[in-house]
């Protein structure tokens, strides 16, 4: 074997186990959250969770709370038709597509509504969509990752609102519970 390719040999065997005890430190992907459930814009914090709204069929709400911790008013415009849009993963990792994404399934009305908050002031943003809506024909039983998208101000904030099990029972509607 030429110098160079022992001298690789050696090195890679030398940085493997260094490369793997980093790897093994970090948590397991599903468990790993990569995007924010809060975040701030236009001196606004936003807020995302998730809620059942109906057990069978499973129906979901997601919820986003915007709340002006500022001390002055706070106004920011808002898509009125459809204030937020959720987005459903298999794997909650940015790079990632979504498994589902709302805006593809939906129309919403053009029209802006401009929230106007008061200092200490909130208000609760949502949508709600059905299991059977996510899963469709297409995507099986998992556990899933639901995220809220919200746009102040025509700016796109993707927010993590929470892990559910979706699971598909033969000749029923889907059904799981939030995480």
């Amino acid at each position: 074997m030429p110098t160079s390719r022992v001298t690789i040999l050696i090195a890679s065997m030398l940085l493997l186990p260094a490369c793997s005890a980093v790897d093994a430190s970090l948590p397991e992907p599903a468990t790993r959250l990569s995007f924010p459930s809060e975040q701030v814009a236009e001196g606004i914090t936003f807020h995302a969770e998730l809620r059942v709204v109906q057990h069978s069929p499973l129906v979901l709400q997601t919820v986003v709370t915007a709340t002006n911790a500022g001390t002055r008013t706070r106004r920011v415009e808002v898509p009125g038709g459809c204030p937020v849009l959720v987005r459903v993963y298999q794997n909650p990792h940015p790079l990632g597509e979504p498994a589902w994404d709302q805006a593809e399934h939906t129309s919403c009305a053009p029209q802006l509504t401009t929230l106007t908050l008061e200092p200490g002031e909130s208000r609760e943003l949502q949508t709600t969509v059905a299991a059977r809506e996510i899963l469709g024909r297409v995507l099986p039983s998992a556990r899933y990752h639901l995220t809220a998208v919200v746009r102040p101000n025509g700016e796109w904030i993707e927010l993590s609102a929470g892990d559910t099990v979706l699971t598909r029972q033969r000749g029923a509607e889907p059904s799981g519970e939030p995480r």
